[in-house]
């Protein structure tokens, strides 16, 4: 099983390409029922709520040599919410929310959500240099995701 690209479930499309708009709703963590982050997402689609749910696309190839894509929560069991005070009692009419959260520090939940989203949306892959360590905090220093940072993990398929 390989990883293809890294696709979203994100209403309204914009929500994050403007941070001050970002900042300026209320966030809010759902946790939920096993397997329903989809199901979730498109109810929340057509009340007109606004949501981000990262997924990845993943390729599995099947011993008769047959391709077959599924998508898969970058969060399992959860999906982020934004809008006004009353998204919880609004998120409570859906049977796969288990429980729903405030985010106290919206600004640090939405700084990390736009990283996600800039590197959904460059659609490339990363590489690291050959000497840094993996665990290392390491930062993009040029091109289209400048800035951005992460952890360097081990991808003990890439050889």
């Amino acid at each position: 099983m390989g990883y293809t690209k890294v696709e979203t479930v994100i209403n309204p499309v914009d929500l994050l390409a403007d941070k001050a708009r970002a900042l300026s709703l209320i966030w809010w963590m759902a946790r939920l029922r096993s397997r329903c982050e989809k199901a979730t997402a498109s109810l929340l689609k057509e009340m007109g709520m606004n949501f981000f749910l990262p997924v990845l696309d993943i390729l599995k190839v099947s011993t008769k040599g047959r391709k077959n894509v599924y998508q898969l929560p970058l969060y399992p069991g959860h999906i982020f919410i934004a809008g006004e005070k009353d998204i919880e009692s609004r998120s409570r009419l859906f049977k796969y929310i288990v429980n729903i959260l405030p985010v106290e520090n919206n600004g640090d939940l939405v700084n990390r959500l736009i990283t996600v989203w800039k590197l959904i949306q460059s659609e490339r892959s990363m590489h690291a240099e050959n000497d840094t360590p993996h665990g290392q905090v390491v930062r993009v220093e040029s091109g289209p995701l400048d800035g951005i940072e992460g952890i360097l993990v081990c991808d003990c398929k890439a050889g």
